[in-house]
């Protein structure tokens, strides 16, 4: 038996956003590293198709995560849901996860891990990847510089801002140092904060 009963696995925005429902259920933080490896293999369109991480086994890196932790008093049911509606953007509480077996590729499926880190139940999101670029870190610049400048970067959840975010987590994946270069070198910027700050100004100065 685990020391805990339900956790969730976070290794991105998950972290410090895991969503009004799910954060007032979390009891606990513990560090752990993710048992699969994980790459910026997807492009989110909440996010104007930046790049965003996802489990990936062609490519990527086992990187730091945290499991939050979860009262005992919800089911691993009513949790699934919560993770499945916190991950397609809803608050509709009739909304609830159904597994499929033969996901497609935008298909949000819920998966579990047994008996991590002394937790009985650990549950993460996996969803397909739909970058045809074999890591091309210039293409990966350049989804992340053009999510800024639409209506993702107005509402601060553009693909730059989520990598600063998932690297001030030290969230690294085999990609990450060479897709930020990437993302300096096509802005003229020395960090990725100057490279907001002069995006933003762009995408404003065009409204």
């Amino acid at each position: 038996m685990g020391k805990h009963k339900i956790g969730i696995l976070a290794y991105g925005s998950l972290i410090d956003d895991p969503g009004i429902e799910l954060k007032s259920l979390i009891v606990e933080r513990v560090k752990c590293i993710t048992p699969f490896k994980v790459e910026y293999a997807r492009r989110s369109k909440k996010r104007g198709y930046g790049p965003t991480l996802i489990p990936y086994s062609k490519a990527g890196s086992n990187v730091n995560a945290i499991i939050l932790i979860l009262s005992d008093d919800v089911s691993l049911l009513e949790v699934s849901s919560m993770l499945y509606r916190r991950e397609i953007g809803t608050s509709d509480s009739s909304k609830s996860y159904v597994h499929t077996n033969n996901p497609k590729e935008n298909t949000t499926q819920i998966l579990l891990e047994e008996n991590f880190m002394e937790v009985e139940k650990v549950l993460y999101t996996r969803i397909a990847s739909n970058i045809r670029i074999n890591f091309d870190t210039n293409d990966l610049a350049d989804f992340a510089i053009k999510s800024i400048l639409l209506k993702a970067g107005k509402e601060k959840c553009d693909g730059i801002r989520y990598l600063v975010q998932n690297i001030n987590n030290n969230i690294v994946t085999e990609y990450t140092e060479a897709y930020r270069l990437a993302i300096l070198s096509k802005t003229g910027c020395s960090s990725l904060e100057e490279a907001i700050d002069l995006l933003d100004k762009k995408r404003n100065e065009c409204t």
